[in-house]
């Protein structure tokens, strides 16, 4: 299912963009791979640190704390070239706040459930331009 039309891609992008600020990695992840395996070409490498990210956070909550590790370092990676700002979306803060809340969740003392100690959710938030507060 080729996904050439940008207003479709958006879409897509968008609707992936409210499941993983609402939590849902696992939905996250499979919009955004469809959109890296069928998407425009030259996002494909964006679309796939998205994928990795959100993969990054499904794991951490099931305790994988390597896997997450790793795919967020490829994720960070792979998203370099698209730092500051893409589709309007602000990657800085992304990886920013991905990065404090995968710091929050290892922290535990004396067998503390570590999501207890997760105190937000990280946020995909869209660009501010220069100009507006």
């Amino acid at each position: 299912m080729e996904h050439s039309d940008r207003g479709e891609a958006a879409t897509l992008f968008e609707q992936g963009i409210a499941c993983f600020e609402a939590g849902d990695y696992f939905a996250a992840h499979d919009i955004w791979e469809e959109l890296w395996r069928y998407g425009p070409s030259d996002k494909k490498a964006f679309y796939k640190g998205l994928v990795q990210v959100a993969v990054a956070l499904f794991h951490a909550e099931r305790g994988n704390r390597p896997g997450a590790q790793r795919l967020y370092q490829s994720a960070c990676q792979l998203l370099q070239p698209y730092r500051p700002v893409c589709l309007g979306r602000d990657v800085d803060r992304l990886l920013q706040e991905v990065g404090q809340w995968l710091q929050q969740r290892w922290r535990s003392t004396d067998g503390e459930d570590p999501s207890t100690l997760v105190t937000f959710r990280p946020r995909f938030p869209a660009a501010i331009s220069r100009g507006e507060s």
